[in-house]
Formats: C-alpha cells, sequence, structure tokens
C-alpha cells in the first residue's frame, strides 16, 4: 500500500479523493469513480 501506483479518483461526501485500490478496494461503487463522465450511449469498440 505504500507505492500509491494503483491509486484512483472517487467522488466523496466531501469531494475528489483519491483511494488506493490495493487497501480501500478492490471493488468502487462505479458511480463515484466516473462521477465526471455522463454519457447516453455504451462506448462502442473502434477497429
Amino acid at each position: 500500500g505504500g507505492c500509491a501506483g494503483c491509486a484512483v479518483p472517487i467522488e466523496s461526501e466531501t469531494g475528489p479523493t483519491m483511494q488506493r485500490v490495493c487497501v480501500d478496494g478492490p471493488v468502487f461503487d462505479a458511480r463515484q469513480v466516473f462521477a465526471g463522465i455522463h454519457t447516453n450511449t455504451a462506448s462502442t469498440p473502434r477497429r
């Protein structure tokens, strides 16, 4: 947990924060991880 190489941005009640997957995860609420991404359609793979 000391390297912080697995840190991901999470939207918390107090604002954006970084959480470590190896310590705080590995499961996070996707709405918190992708809080800034708003899309109406699923992405399609590019060829």
